[in-house]
């Protein structure tokens, strides 16, 4: 599964740095890198918890979750700015 910050899914740009589930790992947004991706390969369906969290300050995070195949699974906006967003997600299948 791919988790994206920010907007919409960029699977044709460099790639996703791998995350094992229960692992933290940080990401930047910079001009070559404006939406960091980040995947996991699920071994099956499963629930995960993702969280985003904001290191820098002025930061307002917000992500989805896309399946295998490109199509977002889940969409976690931050519209009251939050420091940090989460989300609940059943992992619907095994993949990337």
């Amino acid at each position: 599964m791919r988790a994206s910050a920010l907007a919409s899914p960029a699977f044709a740009q460099g790639g996703a740095l791998p995350i094992n589930i229960g692992e933290n790992r940080a990401g930047a947004i910079d001009a070559a890198n404006i939406l960091p991706q980040f995947a996991i390969n699920a071994g099956g369906p499963q629930a995960v918890q993702v969280q985003v969290l904001a290191i820098t300050p002025g930061f307002m995070p917000a992500f989805r979750v896309f399946d295998p195949q490109g199509v977002t699974i889940e969409n976690v906006g931050n519209s009251s700015a939050q420091t940090i967003v989460q989300s609940n997600i059943n992992l619907p299948n095994a993949g990337l």
